[in-house]
């Protein structure tokens, strides 16, 4: 042990006028010094041992709460609890639902690495469109659920997704997959934007944006509505479609 090292450890009043006179003071005390510096040091690794698992647990708290593809996108059940957390508070907001329009096109003519790409992409469009507070999840496919705290739809719909000059808020994205034999790709999305109070049941307000979103395909694509007032009531709600009679669209 260091020399250095010895001097910052304390033996304790106690001890230290307990051999005041002692002719084995220095010898006594540096044996003192050198088993509390090993108990200190042995303290100090398991110290570092729980930090290191604390980091883990809380990586592992990521990972189980995280979309494994997009990353930092939350995955469908981490994005209901962070909602929920966020609703404890009092807090109201507009909740977003799109779906990419023609993915299984993309992964049949591209194959379904470019696929990932694909989604990548729209990954990267939503977080560069929201702010640090705003909650974004991968629903499940090519499905994608935004929350905005403390905005209506309306705001959402008329200062993100509207661009300048356009009556229709869409959101289109252009990426180029790494594959230099690939042209480039574009995306645009279909969905349903609708308010969601403290009091509304967050399911059954989902269950209204991917009414409309899915209205919205059979129409023709590439555009964000509003959740129409007749999709307002739990019976007026059309039943989701079934998976083979979505697929394509």
């Amino acid at each position: 042990m260091h020399e250095e090292e010895k001097k910052n450890i304390n033996p304790g009043p106690e001890l230290e006028e307990l051999l005041a006179e002692g002719p084995r003071k220095d010898h006594v005390i540096d044996f003192y010094k050198g088993v509390g510096y090993q108990l200190y040091k042995e303290g100090g690794e398991e110290r570092r041992k729980n930090e290191q698992l604390s980091e883990s647990l809380v990586e592992i708290g990521k990972k189980a709460d995280h979309d494994p593809l997009l990353g930092e996108l939350l995955n469908r059940e981490g994005f209901r609890s962070a909602l929920a957390e966020i609703r404890k508070t009092g807090m109201s907001g507009a909740l977003l639902m799109i779906d990419i329009d023609h993915f299984k096109k993309i992964n049949d003519d591209h194959g379904h690495p470019v696929g990932n790409l694909a989604l990548k992409a729209v990954a990267r469009h939503l977080k560069a469109m929201c702010r640090p507070s705003d909650l974004i999840g991968r629903e499940g496919g090519e499905e994608f659920v935004i929350f905005f705290p403390g905005a209506t739809a309306e705001q959402i719909l008329k200062q993100k997704l509207t661009p300048e000059g356009q009556e229709n808020a869409v959101i289109n994205i252009e990426f180029e997959p790494s594959d230099s034999n690939t042209p480039k790709i574009k995306i645009t999305v279909s969905g349903g934007i609708t308010d969601l109070n403290v009091d509304d049941d967050f399911e059954m307000a989902l269950a209204r944006t991917d009414a409309t979103l899915y209205k919205i395909k059979k129409s023709g694509r590439n555009k964000v509505e509003l959740v129409p007032e007749e999709f307002s009531k739990e019976k007026e709600i059309p039943q989701p479609s079934p998976e083979g009679e979505r697929e394509g669209l």
